[in-house]
């Protein structure tokens, strides 16, 4: 019987099967393909299943991944849905109010995942480079060391992400290690910098000083939470491949007067091209300057810094007279953003002490950053607004985004948002605009809670608010540069959240010679950055 002729589709060579194959992905219809025959299929199986997603309830087993796509994976993610059991028939609807199963007989840790069972499978896939675990539950709940050493235990895992869970929170009886730490490249620890409950440190910091440790010669990205953040292993620990840090939450270096400085911290990143410090200020204390005026030293120790960001930036900061002239990105502003966390029906104890344009003017004009390409700010109008955005349409001419989240003064009402837009008409590279202008009509969430019945009032509000803003939009676009595209305006939700109102300018549709700014789209804060 003479088999069956092979279809042009299946004739392809795999290089140029592949690449057809990706086209599918980018279209979502690779499955579809796949079904067509079992040969087609046999060749799908690695694009299909390069990505996995393993949903756990309950204690996992061995079969967690069928044993036949395990030479396949290349990127697993496990979602913890072990929570979802205290919202079934017979159980409490308020698991968020107590500890959720854990399986392990310890409330901080979960135990559905568990390290015997994920070390002797995850060395068994040998393409694995990347695991994910992620959790969306609003009450504490840790991985434990076992699972941990059994995820790093991965020799060719290159990235590894823990979201939503605590880090090992729970102290083990012997000493910590990894025995055969991989070559990660990427480590990710990422909590919710607004989550209730206590901000543990202690057997969560052991962990990741064991884990930083041990990686850090091939670290590239790091992400962490900054109560639990290994400070001293930062400090003393040499970082050769380090390109980018972020630390989330609040700061313990704000809290403790005698802690080492931050230039101190991560002096020792010599390749740093990114640092985010998104840093929230308890109650009762003075953000320190990273880089003090009297600390011995002479030269900024990350040469190729390309993007920095800092919230509440201190006027007498070393730092900014040392960046790089080739820094493209810098942020000054508050975290959160003072105005969304004053829409928030129930806060953290956070403060926000003024920042008034005269201490941003003294910041900017400390430094020599004349390629900088995108500018945030956030402040306070102190009377000196007008020479500080003079300055910034002067010094920053290759600006191609800006934000401003300004506060007006107590007791004053609206302004000339012409004459305010006035001076950055000389930024005639710029395309995007961003703005908090704090107009008197801006509608306050928290003000009109659902359970009132005021929602209704919110909305009415909220759509006199947008025909403000279009309003403002279009003063805006009679006297910016003809380089801008976009004006974007910060609104408030019902929800407490907020998003971004997007109007285009149209200049081929001028009204009186003047361009016309029309509302185009909504921007959620995960999909603002361009």
């Amino acid at each position: 019987m003479q088999p069956e002729p092979l279809s042009p589709l299946q004739r392809l060579n795999d290089d140029v099967f592949g690449y057809f194959v990706e086209e599918l992905v980018s279209q979502e219809s690779l499955l579809s393909l796949s079904q067509t025959s079992k040969q087609i299929r046999v060749r799908c199986l690695p694009t299909l299943f390069r990505s996995y997603t393993v949903r756990v309830r309950m204690p996992i087993t061995e079969e967690f991944v069928p044993r036949a796509l395990w030479r396949y994976i290349r990127s697993l993610t496990f979602k913890d849905e072990c929570h979802v059991i205290d919202s079934l028939p017979g159980h409490s609807m308020f698991y968020s109010l107590r500890p959720t199963i854990s399986y392990s007989g310890q409330p901080l840790l979960c135990g559905v995942l568990d390290g015997a069972v994920l070390a002797r499978t995850l060395r068994a896939m040998p393409r694995l480079c990347s695991i994910t675990l992620l959790l969306r539950d609003p009450s504490p709940h840790g991985v434990s060391w076992s699972a941990v050493q059994a995820f790093l235990d991965v020799p060719q895992l290159n990235s590894f992400t823990c979201d939503g869970y605590l880090f090992a929170p729970v102290s083990t009886p012997t000493p910590l290690s990894l025995v055969n730490a991989p070559p990660l490249r990427s480590f990710r620890y990422k909590l919710d910098p607004s989550r209730l409950g206590a901000r543990m440190g202690g057997p969560q910091e052991d962990a990741l000083a064991v884990v930083l440790q041990a990686c850090r010669q091939s670290l590239e990205y790091l992400a962490l939470p900054s109560e639990p953040a290994p400070l001293q292993t930062l400090a003393s620990s040499h970082w050769p491949a380090l390109r980018e840090l972020r630390l989330d939450g609040e700061s313990p270096l704000f809290a403790d007067p005698a802690s080492p400085t931050l230039l101190s911290v991560l002096g020792n990143m010599p390749k740093l091209r990114v640092l985010c410090l998104r840093l929230a200020l308890p109650l009762h204390v003075t953000p320190p300057p990273i880089w003090p005026k009297d600390l011995a030293a002479v030269a900024c120790p990350w040469p190729d810094l390309q993007r920095l960001q800092v919230s509440f930036p201190h006027v007498d900061d070393e730092l900014y007279a040392h960046l790089s002239p080739a820094l493209r990105s810098l942020s000054l502003r508050y975290f959160p953003h003072w105005i969304t966390y004053s829409w928030r029906e129930s806060r953290r104890g956070w403060q926000f002490p003024p920042s008034p344009c005269c201490d941003v003017f003294r910041i900017l004009s400390s430094s020599q950053i004349p390629e900088l390409e995108e500018l945030e700010l956030e402040y306070h109008d102190d009377g000196f607004e007008e020479p500080l955005l003079h300055y910034i349409g002067v010094a920053f001419p290759n600006l191609r985004s800006l934000k401003i989240l300004r506060y007006r003064q107590p007791g004053t009402a609206d302004f000339d948002i012409e004459a305010w837009g006035r001076p950055l008409q000389a930024l005639t590279q710029l395309r995007i605009l961003s703005l908090h202008l704090d107009i008197p009509a801006t509608p306050h969430p928290a003000h009109y809670p659902v359970l009132m019945g005021l929602e209704q009032i919110f909305k009415e509000k909220q759509q006199k608010f947008n025909i403000a803003l279009e309003e403002a939009a279009n003063a805006l676009a009679g006297v910016l540069s003809d380089s801008v595209e976009q004006i974007r305006m910060l609104r408030p939700e019902r929800d407490s959240s907020h998003t971004w109102a997007v109007h285009r300018i149209a200049r081929d549709s001028s009204v009186d010679g003047r361009p016309v700014a029309y509302y185009d789209s909504i921007l959620t804060h995960g999909e603002e950055k361009n």
